[in-house]
């Protein structure tokens, strides 16, 4: 991955694989790690900002389920 660039991934941890609890347990993986290079409140504003994200876009996705 080049670097400066910033990926991230929503997984589920494998205790919410049930029918319901996967839907609501969205959680960011971040790479590179980023503690290093931002402060840590910016960091998890960044996180929660990301987490939001996802959030709206499952609900988006779950909406158009037929």
């Amino acid at each position: 991955m080049p670097s400066g660039r910033i990926a991230f991934a929503v997984f589920h941890p494998a205790e919410s694989y049930g029918p319901e609890d996967h839907r609501h347990d969205h959680r960011v993986l971040v790479y590179p790690p980023l503690y290093d290079s931002l402060p840590a409140k910016k960091m998890d504003a960044a996180v929660e900002k990301m987490e939001a994200e996802s959030t709206a876009i499952m609900k988006t996705m779950q909406s158009r389920k037929p």
